[in-house]
């Protein structure tokens, strides 16, 4: 596999003296949110009027919006725990109790993706766009390409003044973005403007999550 997709996918080429110290805890990961997304599929059973799935949206319970409130994304999921909880359909047994089980796991999955800016971004385009943002990541802009590998490289290799510089800058882009997505999915309906910023989003995180894996750990 040659440098740039390396790079690209998130792995580094070169060995540092000093190795990754820190995972990021901000939220959580583009990746992993999106496996559980595309791993739940078969929860996506609340739909609109017209018949069209609100996916994890659905499942909590929430509008299908891109703007999303954290502490009204944790009302609706303890809201509809206590309506699933496992141990009040116990004594039902059978497929009550487990539908509860999978209801349990269903929302928990459907907080992780939508409490993550970048991963509810992406479900929300495969629910609109009825298809996964891979198949039509492939016309990414390469002067995206480019500018992500040229900062992987400075990451690579620049001190802890130089990450802490770069994450600031990053974390602005990245709350740029998420404004920009705001407008497209919400205002404005432009799923291939918002379509582009999703992908620049992913990005963004994957960049911020390299930066905090390289900086010490703060005691």
């Amino acid at each position: 596999m040659n440098r740039k997709v390396l790079f690209l996918l998130g792995y580094s080429t070169k060995r540092h003296a000093h190795p990754p110290l820190r995972q990021p805890q901000s939220e959580v990961s583009g990746e992993m949110a999106t496996r559980i997304c595309h791993l739940l599929r078969h929860f996506r059973s609340s739909c609109t009027p017209g018949g069209a799935s609100q996916g994890h949206f659905g499942t909590l319970g929430v509008p299908a919006r891109f703007r999303q409130s954290e502490n009204d994304l944790r009302t609706a999921l303890r809201t509809a725990q206590r309506e699933w909880h496992p141990d009040k359909h116990a004594v039902d047994g059978g497929s009550r109790a487990e539908r509860a089980a999978d209801m349990s796991s269903a929302l928990n999955a459907a907080f992780a993706v939508l409490s993550s800016p970048s991963a509810r971004a992406t479900h929300l385009l495969e629910i609109r766009e009825e298809q996964t943002l891979e198949e039509r990541e492939g016309d990414t802009s390469g002067e995206l390409l480019m500018w992500v590998m040229e900062v992987r490289e400075f990451v690579d290799s620049a001190d802890e003044e130089g990450l802490r510089r770069k994450q600031v800058e990053v974390e602005h882009m990245v709350e740029k973005s998420e404004e920009t997505l705001g407008k497209a999915f919400d205002d404005d309906h432009d799923l291939e403007k918002a379509r582009v910023q999703t992908v620049r989003l992913r990005y963004l995180m994957r960049i911020l999550e390299a930066i905090e894996k390289r900086l010490p750990i703060e005691i």
